[in-house]
């Protein structure tokens, strides 16, 4: 297994899938549609398992300019320091 280390945290904007695994190639669809001017965001994939045992999938762009979120209408995100 590979372990990534993030030393900083990494704010990210968030579109949700529909389901996963079939809304997830959707999820970062649409991210990319959105940010069609930003070539240099890093994109992450952020899941957890639900309530009901059912993964919650969310497609992430890091934020470069601190507007991009709100003139996206998504929803953000931190990364949080660490080993994943």
């Amino acid at each position: 297994m590979y372990i990534n280390n993030f030393p900083i945290d990494i704010n990210v904007m968030i579109q949700k899938a529909s389901a996963f695994p079939e809304g997830v190639k959707a999820a970062h669809k649409k991210l990319h549609t959105l940010i069609t001017n930003n070539k240099t965001s890093r994109y992450f994939g952020i899941s957890y398992m639900g309530k009901n045992n059912e993964i919650i999938y969310y497609a992430a762009a890091e934020i470069l300019n601190a507007d991009d979120a709100v003139n996206f209408g998504l929803e953000t995100f931190t990364i949080k320091i660490g080993n994943y």
